[in-house]
């Protein structure tokens, strides 16, 4: 028995406010969460025995143990004394180590394929503890649409994005792991704009406001050993982003406009050999839990 494919989409930061070091050892954070139409498909089959099979086209992404999409599944097999395996292919689009939670992604939307072929009857609740089990963004990816993270990033409000836009996402031809971001993070002793902007969110309203949260703590880090991010910054500003910032952990920078054609003609003016380049739009709601 097969799933019909199901996709797992990317997200964007357009705001990332480190607040301080948990005790635990990850970080107090403010963000604003957003799903794009970028994304890998994965196809989910039942196999007799207890075995988890992950396997991954791309090179850089590790199958099998190693992979967060074997984790979910094993997670879901423990917790309810799931005595079948399962074979999970990833077809991959999301760039690895690009700040866009690719693998976060794939986890969720495991919990959600393999909790209906094993008829688990996952509530709301419980599918949201899980996935805060298996990594900070995992549960946004429950829903996606626009949020604002807060605590580690579990703690989830929706909000209500009224303005139509489009990205151009550029990878380049590095990778940043999300650990190295925050461990080389310069905390601000001081509050910021952002953080004033971010608290009670609700709605955002135009793009002025959404150009206003354009600001990524981990940024000025990566930037200090890559500068190349400062320039793919710079580059998208100049010819015609109306605003730009990396996403999450980096690599990945974006430079956001209000119609595809202005994403189209950006894009083919950013192309250059070593870049990933990806036009896309914000999906409202990634209906994961539907």
């Amino acid at each position: 028995m097969e799933t019909t494919p199901l996709l797992s989409y990317a997200k964007v930061n357009f705001g990332l406010r480190v607040l301080r070091k948990r005790p635990d050892g990850f970080h107090e954070i403010q963000t604003v969460l957003q799903t794009v139409d970028l994304c890998d498909t994965l196809n989910v089959s039942l196999i007799q025995n207890e075995e988890i099979q992950v396997l991954c086209d791309h090179p850089e992404v590790p199958s099998g143990e190693q992979n967060l999409v074997h984790e979910a599944a094993q997670l879901l097999q423990r917790e309810f004394r799931v005595r079948q395996g399962c074979r999970i292919e990833i077809v991959k689009r999301i760039p690895p180590g690009a700040g866009l939670a690719g693998g976060s992604g794939n986890a969720a939307a495991t919990l959600v394929s393999l909790g209906r072929l094993w008829d688990l009857n996952l509530s709301k609740g419980k599918l949201l503890t899980l996935a805060a089990r298996l990594g900070s963004d995992v549960p946004f990816f429950l829903e996606g649409g626009t949020a604002l993270a807060e605590g580690r990033g579990e703690k989830l409000t929706s909000l209500r994005m009224v303005p139509d836009f489009w990205l151009v996402i550029i990878k380049p031809d590095f990778s940043i792991a999300t650990r190295w971001a925050y461990g080389h993070v310069k905390i601000p002793l001081t509050s910021n704009s952002l953080l004033v902007k971010l608290k009670d969110l609700k709605e955002i309203v135009n793009l002025e406001q959404l150009l206003s949260f354009l600001d990524n703590d981990l940024e000025r880090a990566v930037a200090e050993v890559h500068p190349a991010i400062g320039e793919l910054k710079r580059e998208l500003l100049s010819k015609g982003a109306l605003g730009a910032v990396m996403s999450g952990s980096g690599s990945a920078v974006f430079g956001l406009v209000k119609t595809k054609k202005a994403a189209e003609k950006l894009a083919k003016k950013m192309s250059r050999a070593g870049r990933q380049l990806f036009v896309v739009r914000p999906v409202r709601r990634c209906k994961t839990l539907r």
